[in-house]
């Protein structure tokens, strides 16, 4: 992991998320450009700025962010480690410019409010549209989550679809905070667990061998309500999915069933695309 994009609305759900994303930045030695999506010039009011004020309105942005950053707890010297950029993005339609920036990107971190328009659980929320279209891990943190480490992460997947790729993506995220990780199984094919532990205990013991792990099972019928409660009953620092259109992920992620289950238990959410999962030379996290 070289570089983090960290869009901005100045809101609180987001100086909340910029605590994670320094934190993250900090121990994987990466960058974060720190980026307002502006789309004010597509306003009625703004469709004849002059250059002069374009300039103007995108300097005043920039030591907007610059003033954003500088509010962030300084705990042992760590966000004065970090290096960071500050951008502002032209655009009509927020989510889309997200979407095309993060493909230069190894990691998106983005925060979200604790209050879901009904509108949003309908027609999908903003945070839903980024997680399914954006191709390198998103982590979406809730305006109420606490930064405390990640020293115990939880990966839920379907062991019928458990490949090398993701496991060693979730390991070397688990070695650099020397976390417990508790991989969850939600699938409704027994005959292939044994297999895919092994494959689990082989591929984890060597990245992260210092790294304690556990298995856990969830029956597929009560997918998403299991995991709720899950997260409720256990100490979990940050839930990792893979956005797969398949099965119980279908309904887990859409619409706005991940930012849900995110506000509802306060649990940052690392989501990895299919995409990703599915390529063993991925390197969005090393």
């Amino acid at each position: 992991m070289r570089k983090i994009l960290f869009p901005t609305n100045f809101g609180e759900a987001s100086y909340n998320a910029f605590i994670f994303a320094e934190r993250i930045a900090a121990k994987f030695g990466a960058e974060i450009d720190v980026v307002n999506i502006y789309d004010g010039l597509f306003d009625h009011n703004a469709l004849y700025l002059k250059p002069e004020s374009l300039q103007n309105r995108t300097k005043t942005i920039t030591q907007k962010l610059e003033e954003f950053a500088s509010l962030t707890p300084n705990e042992g010297g760590i966000a004065s480690a970090v290096r960071l950029n500050y951008k502002v993005a032209l655009t009509y339609q927020k989510n889309l410019k997200i979407i095309e920036l993060a493909r230069d990107y190894d990691f998106v971190v983005l925060g979200i409010n604790s209050i879901i328009p009904a509108e949003k659980r309908v027609f999908g929320s903003f945070a839903s549209s980024i997680i399914q279209n954006v191709t390198c891990p998103v982590l979406i943190v809730p305006k109420d989550a606490v930064y405390k480490g990640f020293d115990a992460l939880t990966y839920a997947s379907d062991w019928n679809m458990l490949n090398y790729a993701m496991i060693r993506q979730i390991a070397l995220f688990a070695r650099h905070f020397n976390a417990f990780v508790d991989f969850i199984d939600i699938s409704d094919n027994k005959a292939t667990d044994s297999i895919a532990f092994e494959l689990l205990k082989n591929t984890f013991e060597q990245i992260a061998p210092k790294s304690p792990y556990s298995s856990t099972h969830l029956d597929t019928n009560f997918a998403l309500k299991g995991l709720y409660r899950y997260l409720l009953d256990n100490d979990t620092d940050l839930l990792t999915i893979v956005n797969r259109k398949r099965g119980w992920y279908e309904n887990l992620l859409g619409g706005s069933m991940t930012q849900e289950l995110a506000i509802r238990t306060k649990t940052p959410i690392l989501s990895y695309h299919s995409r990703q999962a599915i390529h063993s030379n991925s390197t969005y996290i090393n």
